[in-house]
């Protein structure tokens, strides 16, 4: 739309009016980090918050700007991703009080956030805010794997400072952490690095310097608690032979279930009480402990220090059908075997993860498998959290049957497979060389004409164990699978797999696999980039 002469002058007027406002004294990129609960979320999120010069000591006055899709909140998960994947939906800019969205992250969704303050030169700044202003009613498209939350703050960066820097680091797909490593690979353009801890990772990090006896405690009042506050009868429970320093994490647990819950603590009158309670502890009472501090740890294992999402595998191994070779190039993201740093816990998103193979006696190279998505999340399952693991592969992986004329067969055939369970942590069991135990139930179905009726389907159930050591880690699988019920042989798959991280982007893993009808073992190494 072209604007006349007096049209261009009133936004002038009305965009000096804004920049006056907003005070803006310098920006900083912020990341939020992955949510496995929410499709959208689960490669986390970034957008920008603008400082303004009064607000240094009170920055959650900011305001921050996102670019984000114009989604239909009514629609359901499936069309929503598939809108998203299509573009479906145009992204727009908005802005808003940057303290909403530390409510959202931090309280109701226990995610922690990074935020990296840019080195912009006023001229800079000023050409910034002037684009964001001209973004502001401009929609275009958007695109879950491209024109998204990473692409969108990306460009109006670089057309500030007048280059391509950051987007030239970008690659396809892009995500939000891809954003942090771009900006972060610029020498001298993150100016200073902040950590805001979400409010779970505060309670479990003030949990853990309990006693063993008052984390006990803790559970035990907790669970009572929780039951009489229901009942309007929170004052029964006694609190009289708590420390304090487990009365004070009992303060926190329960605003962390209010916060998460969407209320607020103040307005509650158990959480009153509790307030009421901890204030006629006297100085004499009072823990010796430092208040809780922000966590370096966390500070240098931002986005920005994961391991690069890309992922070739060279391997070499043997099987029922004798000698291989594999390759296997990866898209993204992260498995369950990679280092966490910079990545979610417990959690793994693979994304176009095609593997080829060649038999020895063979004289061609013949695809193995292609993972479409593969979304596992197996967070430890504890009163406080709650947590429920699942998984979701969709695909095409080899397979081996036994037809009806007992001839063994082995082809590729589509897979769609989902299962739902619990995690225990080793440690709930007192001991570090107790694994991270996960139990799932689900279903799984292949498709190929080879099948008798077409295809097999069934029950599934999976059991996995998992010990980390650093640069060692060790999984151990075992799944069974009920094809009966599609007239179809059972089938079951064991899976050993021990990994040797060399650096973060270097892996070596030696690994041994066998179901029903096949059985291989290999060696292989993993470069990510």
């Amino acid at each position: 739309m072209i604007l006349s002469a007096e049209e261009k002058n009133q936004n002038e007027l009305r965009f000096e009016d804004w920049k006056k406002n907003l005070n803006t004294k310098s920006v900083s990129l912020v990341f939020s980090s992955y949510y496995m609960d929410a499709p959208a979320s689960m490669f986390g999120h970034t957008l920008l918050k603008l400082n303004n010069k009064d607000y240094e000591d009170s920055d959650l006055l900011n305001y921050g700007i996102n670019f984000t899709a114009d989604a239909n909140p009514e629609d359901p998960f499936y069309l929503y991703a598939l809108k998203g994947l299509l573009g479906g939906y145009s992204g727009k800019y908005s802005i808003f009080p940057y303290y909403t969205k530390v409510i959202e992250y931090n309280h109701w969704e226990s995610r922690n956030i990074w935020e990296y303050q840019l080195n912009l030169t006023e001229e800079e700044l000023e050409r910034l805010l002037k684009i964001l202003w001209n973004s502001g009613s401009n929609k275009q498209g958007y695109y879950f794997l491209d024109k998204n939350c990473g692409y969108g703050l990306a460009t109006v960066l670089d057309e500030a400072r007048g280059n391509q820097e950051i987007q030239k680091n970008l690659r396809w797909p892009i995500s939000p952490s891809d954003l942090v490593k771009s900006i972060n690979s610029i020498p001298g353009f993150v100016k200073r690095k902040r950590f805001r801890a979400s409010d779970l990772n505060l309670l479990m990090q003030r949990i853990s310097e309990l006693p063993d006896v008052e984390k006990a405690e803790l559970e035990s009042v907790w669970k009572q608690w929780k039951s009489n506050s229901e009942k309007n009868n929170h004052t029964d429970v006694s609190l009289e032979k708590l420390s304090t320093s487990t009365l004070d994490t009992l303060v926190s647990l329960q605003s962390y279930e209010l916060l998460k819950a969407r209320k607020d603590p103040l307005k509650s009158d158990s959480f009153q009480y509790l307030l009421i309670q901890r204030s006629l502890r006297t100085t004499a009472n009072l823990s010796p402990k430092e208040p809780l501090k922000e966590s370096l740890s966390e500070l240098e294992n931002g986005p920005e220090k994961g391991h690069g999402s890309y992922r070739i595998l060279s391997e070499v191994g043997n099987s029922s059908l004798g000698t291989f070779a594999s390759v296997e190039g990866r898209l993204a993201f992260h498995d369950l075997m990679n280092l966490e740093k910079g990545y979610a816990k417990n959690a793994e998103v693979q994304f176009l993860n095609l593997g080829l193979r060649r038999y020895l006696e063979a004289e061609k190279w013949e695809m193995n498998h292609f993972q479409i998505l593969k979304v596992t999340s197996i967070a430890p399952y504890n009163y406080i959290t709650k947590s429920k693991s699942y998984l979701l592969d969709l695909g095409f992986e080899s397979i081996s049957f036994e037809t009806q004329s007992k001839k063994d067969i082995r082809t590729i055939a589509s897979k769609v497979e989902g299962a739902w369970g619990i995690t225990l942590d080793g440690s709930q069991f007192g001991s570090k060389l107790v694994p991270q135990l996960s139990l799932l139930g689900g279903m799984k179905a292949n498709q190929t004409n080879l099948l008798n009726n077409g295809g097999r389907a069934g029950l599934s159930g999976n059991f996995l164990a998992l010990w980390d050591f650093g640069a060692w880690k060790y999984q151990a699988q075992f799944s069974y699978y009920g094809f009966s019920i599609s007239e179809n042989s059972n089938d079951y798959k064991v899976d050993s797999t021990l990994r040797y991280a060399i650096t973060d982007n270097l892996e070596v893993r030696i690994r041994y696999a066998k179901t029903r009808f096949f059985e291989e073992s290999g060696l292989a190494f993993h470069f990510l980039f």
